[in-house]
């Protein structure tokens, strides 16, 4: 008997949509794996547990993109899991994709989401975040993701590993720089602006640097999208790649302690369900 009365021409097959109510996957975890074409029942499961475990904690709404990056190919990658077909990805060449994730080759490679944070975010309140599967101690200039305007006061990135260095820019280079010591870029990374005066970061849940000086006028000049593998720099080019394996990466706005630490709980039970965690 078909559930809920509906069949195919033949009346022998259940339609998707059908299928989504029976088992109960959330509708937005259910529209991205129709628009990723995801097929697999173990990265189904863990895209709509993600889904439902955001929702749950409050970072949800709090998120303009989430790249969960499963698939295992360029056109799934693409796909923004918050809405997909708005800030979907879109690849330079020298992109390497995999069931585990994404990985640019570090010298040419990088993926414009779309995300003009003076257009589409807030002042005051942004997050990025980056799941990385690599450890590599980059010792020349290497940004993960992010964009730089027209100066050192307007900047918006975020880097694992420079030269043990963990470091990020909500919004400038020149006073409001957050650097830490870190000698390990794998792991869950968040940098997140609150207020004007409050910019932390995070790794696997813990905090690892904060800055409370006032970079709020940066945030004027960041009227370019942002780029992930490398920066945006001022709209002319790519500069600063990587070669971390990408896993999970988000942008949105600012997320507390306990929303940062939620967070990280929905993200590494996401990854482990998938195999891939770190």
């Amino acid at each position: 008997m078909p559930i809920f009365g509906f069949t195919n021409v033949a009346g022998s097959v259940i339609t998707q949509m059908s299928i989504a109510i029976a088992q109960g996957t959330d509708a937005d975890a259910q529209a991205f794996i129709d628009a990723a074409s995801i097929t697999d029942s173990t990265q189904i499961s863990a895209v709509n547990q993600l889904v439902l475990d955001l929702k749950g904690y409050g970072v949800w709404d709090k998120c303009k993109a989430i790249y969960p990056i499963v698939g295992g190919s360029a056109s799934s990658h693409a796909v923004n899991l918050k809405t997909p077909g708005t800030y979907n990805l879109t690849f330079s060449t020298g992109w390497t994709h995999a069931s585990t994730g994404m990985t640019p080759n570090g010298t040419s490679a990088y993926a414009s989401t779309g995300i003009i944070p003076n257009t589409h975010l807030t002042n005051n309140s942004t997050h990025m975040s980056y799941y990385s599967r690599t450890n590599t101690n980059i010792l020349a200039a290497s940004f993960d993701m992010g964009i730089n305007g027209s100066s050192t006061a307007s900047y918006f990135d975020m880097s694992l590993r420079l030269s043990d260095t963990f470091y990020s820019d909500q919004y400038n280079t020149t006073t409001n720089r957050l650097t830490t010591a870190n000698t390990n870029s794998t792991g869950f990374y968040i940098t997140s602006r609150t207020t004007s005066t409050s910019l932390k970061s995070y790794k696997n849940g813990t905090q690892i640097g904060s800055t409370l000086t006032n970079a709020s006028s940066g945030f004027t000049g960041l009227i370019y999208g942002i780029y992930i593998g490398a920066i945006n720099n001022n709209n002319l080019n790519a500069q600063f790649f990587t070669n971390r394996e990408g896993a999970l990466i988000s942008i949105g706005d600012g997320l507390d302690d306990t929303e940062s630490d939620n967070f990280n709980t929905a993200v590494q039970a996401f990854q482990t369900t998938l195999s891939r965690n770190v």
